[in-house]
């Protein structure tokens, strides 16, 4: 059985006056996300939300269904924001970024809470873990 995930993700905005929030002082490279789930369009998606209960971002459909059985086994879920972008094409063009997203077996909490505050600081440090 396994006992944690680890990978890097993309993840979108809904719009560019929507990632206004994603680049201010709230949403630093390195803070940790919660993830939570919400039905849209007969889909649960996975929402990513900052310190301050904002909703930053969101994952793909395939990515949040994955998310959402890991949460359903009563996993830890956490993203940490790894960089942001911004894409000109298509036009108008739309925000975009990266966490790391870690996952585990709350069972595995004593080894995996400092693994996650360590690469939480690397990545606020510059260094892309």
């Amino acid at each position: 059985m396994d006992q944690y995930f680890g990978t890097y993700r993309r993840f979108d905005t809904p719009s560019k006056k929507d990632a206004a929030t994603l680049l201010g002082a709230d949403n630093l490279v390195g803070d940790v996300f919660s993830i939570e789930f919400a039905t849209e369009k007969g889909q649960n998606i996975a929402w990513l939300k900052n310190r301050f209960g904002g909703r930053i971002g969101f994952y793909d459909a395939d990515f949040s269904r994955q998310l959402s059985v890991m949460a359903a086994r009563g996993w830890v879920l956490n993203a940490l924001l790894a960089f942001v972008a911004y894409t000109d094409q298509p036009a108008p063009g739309h925000y975009w970024g990266e966490t790391v997203v870690i996952c585990y077996d709350p069972a595995s909490e004593q080894a995996f809470s400092p693994f996650v505050e360590g690469v939480s600081r690397l990545l606020a440090s510059g260094v892309r873990p």
